[in-house]
């Protein structure tokens, strides 16, 4: 498969499978026409750069960055928003330990029968790819953290 193929079947399964957004929501906030992000979909028209970054926006979601930085040593990050404080950096901290304890139950699940088949292998390296983006997004908003402002636990 080449990889426009690749990439526009997972816009597919993310805006139509997975309905991650409304499709019309999409298109109107890429600035397309619902036609136009749909001919992209079907695969009749490939995804234009400028096109790609407006989903990036409309439609934020790690796996389409993902997409992109597969077989590089880059890991995607949420930006940290810009009021961010202790609170919102205690808020990634429980998401990331959440994401890696699952990864540690799926591993642990997976090997009791002594051995890991494909599908687990490839469900734990998109579990493990999913707690790099957390922890990555955790720094991100550790380093925009306004010291300040300390959250008492």
């Amino acid at each position: 498969m080449d990889g426009e193929f690749d990439f526009a079947q997972l816009v597919y399964q993310l805006l139509v499978v997975e309905k991650v957004r409304d499709l019309d929501e999409v298109a109107r906030d890429m600035g397309l026409k619902y036609a136009t992000l749909h001919a992209r979909l079907n695969r009749r028209v490939h995804f234009r750069p400028a096109e790609i970054r407006a989903l990036l926006g409309a439609a934020p979601d790690a796996r389409l960055a993902l997409y992109f930085l597969e077989n590089t040593c880059f890991v995607p990050a949420e930006r940290a928003p810009p009021d961010a404080d202790a609170q919102d950096a205690l808020a990634h901290t429980h998401r990331s330990l959440f994401r890696i304890v699952d990864v540690l139950r799926m591993l642990r699940d997976s090997l009791a029968d002594g051995r890991l088949d494909h599908r687990e292998k490839l469900a734990l390296i998109d579990e493990i790819e999913r707690a790099e983006v957390e922890l990555a997004s955790l720094k991100a908003v550790v380093d925009k953290a306004d010291n300040a402002h300390p959250v008492v636990v």
